[in-house]
């Protein structure tokens, strides 16, 4: 009864603790840019649209760490996470500090308009 008794509480005291350690907000939003903001960096509401050689890449804004939201420094060409010195080069790729995955891509819809909807998460 005692060793039961012990599981149900530590059940109690690890399951608060397992859901904090991995939880993820689900489902995404869109977020519109305008034709007069698909420049070489824009940012809104956690995205960052980067135009490129080949074409408009989309990345969250989101280190991979910590969710941190990166800054880019156009002096370095890089975006950096100011909790803990990530960094990522110009399309999102990891170069160094604590992150261990690139910037996430985000799927990009365009509009008939000349406007694009990027796909990020909530």
């Amino acid at each position: 009864m005692k060793s039961a008794l012990h599981l149900v509480i530590a059940g109690l005291v690890a399951w608060p603790v397992l859901r904090f350690v991995s939880w993820r907000r689900a489902g995404t939003r869109r977020v519109r840019f305008g034709p007069e903001e698909q420049t070489d960096h824009s940012y809104r509401d956690g995205v960052y649209l980067i135009r490129t050689d080949s074409g408009l890449l989309a990345l969250s804004a989101r280190c991979t760490h910590l969710c941190c939201t990166v800054c880019w420094q156009e002096s370095r060409g890089q975006f950096l996470c100011p909790c803990h010195d990530s960094r990522y080069d110009a399309r999102g790729r990891r170069l160094s500090g604590q992150a261990r995955e690139d910037l996430t891509s985000l799927e990009i819809h365009h509009l008939g308009n000349g406007s694009i909807e990027v796909e990020a998460p909530l």
